[in-house]
């Protein structure tokens, strides 16, 4: 087949013209060539690794011989695309990782590296993002005079380093275009937030920041996203991008004008999508102009990180003190020993793992160690695991340190345990209140993972 084109420029008196020709050879052997997968309207979580499939159809062989294709993706319907995968092999199937954003217009589209032909999802597919992995605004303040500030809120447990790779944008009165953007500067703990506030905020609020700017400066209809440069990414909106609302978003306390908003602490990851409408009420909590109160403090409970602890191969005394995600607060960790049990048979063998405060049955009203059920499995060889449900108590000193039969038991949640061959059983022997849960042991030099809630 063959195509060609002219153009014409637009000059009344003087225009002139230009042409180009193609030649498109059809192969009969060849074709067609298809998306098979994702080709249905089902739905793919963010971040997480995908196969992607089509059928070659010949196209390798000669006299076509495309031997590498570009797989990519639209989330918006087609209107642009993002390259997931450049020139990898015509071989009908490639994994690859699915961005974390939400939308319900995805589709995949496959081209040829060096060729003219592709194919496109026939229907749209949805991507729900993975709670807990990015970084997210948790606070947003517009008050009065210069009281400008944003709250970063890590919800991973591991730090986040912000220098070079993350910025703060703002979008003035409805433009489509950031009219400013802020570097940010610093890291965020796991599970921590970061502050960055106008340079000129009140004295109560500059002794919170980790970062001000004079650029951080916006009014109710001005939108905010958190972006990450590194990838390209945007992470998280207040507002809608390209949309001015006249003056806020949202109504009453709930809004972006002469407010404070905190975001709900059952919300475990941002809005990328900064287009899409904004209601404040659906994720965030409204407090009155000037209210600094929730400041640097905020936890999200749909986040819940347990800190990781090492355990020696011997049996010695562990200490271990850091933050903790779990119910809303921070704690410290008390003083852990560690011991082997030696009621465990060798691998492939049948044992006991005694518990001390982990029950699997009712416990005594006063100690959760009366009447406690011992876990009992077969052990498995190699690192393989046996899990069984445990029930975390609380306990608060009553009177005597380290006397267990006057202190105060109390139950605050169920846990799975997970034992493998070497099993270590953590036994606490410190006054005042502490809520422990053994988890993760794994092989001789164990990992525990430990629950601890704060309490007071």
């Amino acid at each position: 087949m063959n195509f060609g084109v002219t153009n014409e420029d637009n000059v009344a008196t003087a225009g002139c013209t230009g042409e180009a020709s193609n030649v498109v050879t059809t192969v009969a052997a060849a074709g067609p060539f298809l998306v098979t997968s994702p080709n249905t309207a089902v739905t793919l979580m963010g971040n997480s690794m995908q196969t992607i499939t089509w059928n070659v159809a010949g196209t390798t062989a000669a006299p076509v011989n495309c031997a590498n294709v570009d797989i990519l993706l639209t989330t918006n319907g087609g209107m642009t695309f993002t390259t997931l995968l450049a020139a990898t092999p015509n071989d009908g199937s490639q994994s690859a990782t699915i961005p974390n954003i939400a939308t319900t217009t995805a589709r995949i589209w496959i081209r040829c590296s060096d060729n003219i032909f592709y194919d496109v999802s026939n229907v749209n597919f949805s991507i729900v993002p993975t709670p807990c992995t990015e970084l997210y605004f948790s606070e947003y303040v517009e008050g009065t005079s210069n009281n400008k500030v944003i709250e970063i809120y890590n919800p991973t447990n591991a730090t986040v380093t912000l220098t070079g790779n993350y910025q703060i944008k703002i979008y003035f009165n409805g433009s489509a275009s950031a009219g400013s953007t802020i570097n940010l500067t610093g890291t965020i703990a796991p599970c921590g937030v970061f502050v960055i506030s106008n340079n000129l905020a009140a004295p109560g609020i500059l002794a919170i920041a980790n970062q001000t700017s004079s650029s951080l400066n916006f009014n109710g209809d001005d939108a905010v996203e958190l972006f990450r440069n590194a990838t390209s990414t945007t992470l998280d909106v207040i507002g809608q991008i390209g949309f001015d609302p006249g003056t806020e978003w949202g109504s009453g306390l709930t809004s972006t004008m002469d407010n404070t908003l905190q975001r709900k602490t059952s919300i475990g990851t941002g809005d990328n999508n900064g287009t899409d409408a904004f209601v404040p009420a659906t994720e965030w909590d409204g407090f009155a102009t000037d209210d600094f109160t929730g400041l640097g403090a905020y936890v999200s409970v749909a986040c819940a990180q347990p800190p990781a602890i090492v355990c020696p191969t011997a049996p010695a005394l562990l200490n271990e003190a850091g933050a903790v995600c779990s119910g809303g607060g921070t704690s410290t960790f008390t003083t852990w020993q560690s011991n082997r049990v030696a009621a465990v048979a060798g691998a492939g063998g049948t044992g006991v793992m005694n518990t001390i405060e982990y029950s699997t049955s009712v416990p005594s009203s006063t100690n959760p160690a009366t009447g406690a059920t011992n876990i009992t499995g077969t052990i498995p060889a190699g690192c393989a695991a046996v899990t069984q449900a445990v029930t975390a108590y609380m306990r608060c000193d009553n009177g005597t340190p380290n006397n267990l039969a006057d202190d105060i038991w109390t139950a605050i949640g169920t846990y799975t345990l997970t034992v493998y061959p070497a099993v270590r059983t953590p036994n606490i022997f410190t006054g005042g209140c502490s809520v422990i849960v053994t988890g993760i042991f794994s092989c001789d030099v164990v990992t525990l993972r430990a629950i601890q809630q704060p309490v007071s």
